[in-house]
């Protein structure tokens, strides 16, 4: 029992860890081969889940509660490995262990929402400690954007390496403006959720002002929307007009002031994303109907696209979070996602009057609308941060 409770006071840390590393982004990337790449929060991650689990195997005993949002969790990864295993046997091993790390990675996010559920629940005072917290990671998330937006608004010499030849853009530490974007989008929304809720302070205005501006200069039109999408959530759960329109106002008139430097990337009605993605859609459905029932394998994209450039970082998968999990896990494996979002968002709706779980459903409804123009359900760092959140709200 000692050593159980000892694994209890070292989760909250680990966690705070985790929070310290989440700004620093691709920084903490490490390439094991071409293509197993982890990143240092994906370590801190699973060594989070990993405790807790010794934790709930250890109180098994004592009916450790699961929460309920487990067994959607749990189905999904369970179809996940099972496609996995029948994907393995039309790959090449190093094809094979790559499909590994990433079901490995996704597992390990899923046991993150699992612990910080359990340390909420046991110490209620942290809920807000990892709000608070999450503030200052968008906070960081945002001034480190500005940084790279200034000293290094070209990302042409990196494409050679496989990034995007990203100009005049923020897109800070990830490297990738729709992903900055939507990380941005959700930071702003937390801090609108703040002010919708009255219990605004003078520094959450300063924040706002912070988080649209930075928004608007990723030029990430995906990003835009996702947070539109927050925005309107907010407004359906509590009706306040005014900070709706005012919330969309503050961004057209950011989006309005940005300067148009020469460059594809920052002209707001380009045409070559839109019709990149069409095809790239047109690449995930063709793979999907090959393997319609349970599809290529969780995750083995790569190993079936033989049109994407390997040295791409885009190369492990579609733009679509949902044809993503359509082509690698098939049907059985996206209604079984379709399954998990629609629990996700029917606890979070049943605790709407409540901020933590206004915030919730608002995040749920961005990251959603994101991914259909960037595969953000999967993405690391909305993962992490999207289980956090969930983690807070309780049974």
């Amino acid at each position: 029992m000692a050593v159980a409770e000892k694994k209890m006071t070292l989760l909250p840390w680990l966690i705070f860890v985790y929070l310290v590393i989440f700004p620093f982004g691709q920084l903490g990337r490490i390439e094991l081969t071409s293509n197993i790449i982890v990143h240092a929060v994906d370590l801190v991650a699973g060594l989070i889940g990993l405790f807790w689990v010794v934790r709930f195997t250890r109180r098994r005993l004592a009916r450790l509660k699961v929460p309920k949002l487990g067994r959607p969790f749990l189905s999904f990864l369970a179809v996940a490995a099972f496609t996995l295993l029948l994907g393995a046997i039309r790959v090449v091993p190093n094809e094979a262990l790559a499909g590994f790390f990433y079901l490995l990675r996704f597992t390990a996010y899923v046991l993150l929402y699992f612990a910080v559920r359990d340390v909420v629940a046991r110490k209620r005072e942290l809920k807000h400690t990892l709000v608070n917290a999450l503030v200052a990671v968008g906070t960081f998330i945002a001034v480190f954007g500005w940084i790279q937006y200034l000293a290094f608004p070209s990302l042409v010499p990196l494409s050679e390496y496989g990034w995007d030849p990203h100009y005049f853009r923020l897109v800070g530490t990830f490297l990738d403006s729709g992903f900055t974007g939507i990380l941005l989008a959700l930071f702003t929304l937390l801090i609108f959720t703040k002010i919708w809720s009255g219990g605004a302070k003078a520094g959450d205005w300063a924040l706002l002002f912070l988080g649209i501006s930075s928004l608007a200069l990723t030029y990430s039109r995906a990003s835009y929307l996702a947070f539109f999408a927050g925005l309107v959530i907010l407004y359906i759960v509590r009706r306040n007009l005014k900070l709706l329109v005012g919330g969309l106002v503050l961004l057209a008139i950011a989006v309005f002031l940005l300067p148009r430097p020469a460059g594809e990337g920052v002209r707001l009605e380009r045409t070559s994303t839109v019709n990149s993605r069409l095809e790239n859609y047109k690449q995930a459905m063709d793979i999907a109907n090959t393997n319609s029932l349970f599809g290529v394998g969780f995750n083995l994209y790569r190993a079936v696209n033989e049109d994407e450039s390997k040295l791409s970082h885009a190369g492990a998968g579609t733009h679509s979070s949902l044809l993503f999990v359509l082509a690698t896990t098939g049907v059985v494996g996206l209604l079984t996602f379709l399954w998990l979002l629609w629990k996700i968002f029917a606890f979070s709706w049943q605790r709407r009057n409540k901020t933590n779980g206004m915030l919730v459903l608002a995040s749920f409804g961005a990251i959603f609308a994101h991914s259909f123009f960037d595969n953000s359900l999967l993405y690391p760092w909305v993962l992490g941060q999207f289980a956090i959140l969930l983690g807070t709200l309780e049974d």
